[in-house]
């Protein structure tokens, strides 16, 4: 096994373990704090090796997969906020609070 092919395979580890957190984070509805996982890509050196083109096409197939998971949440949160904007509210009567206090009395 090459140098350039131990890079990759690490970084495919790294890649899949932030994937197996995404998920879990998407899943569990803490979609807000896959900020702390998206945007780490490992760079490895050289050229992937082909033996590892089915272990990439597959953590792409996840990636996709959670793209779509995502989306729908957001759309779903969209949607949710937008009903809630249309949604009638009673009237509420402000609170009288004295503008000043007079010292004399």
């Amino acid at each position: 096994m090459s140098a350039a092919s131990l890079g990759w395979d690490d970084a495919l580890d790294a890649l899949e373990a932030d994937l197996e957190h995404a998920e879990r984070l998407a899943l569990s509805g803490a979609v807000e704090e896959l900020v702390d996982v998206l945007g780490r890509s490992p760079r490895p050196a050289g050229a992937l090796p082909a033996r590892l083109g089915p272990r990439v096409a597959s953590a792409l197939a996840r990636t996709r997969d959670l793209e779509a998971t995502v989306a729908a949440r957001l759309g779903a949160t969209v949607q949710a906020l937008g009903a809630d904007h249309r949604r009638t509210h009673p009237s509420v009567t402000p609170r009288q609070s004295p503008a000043y206090v007079d010292a004399r009395a």
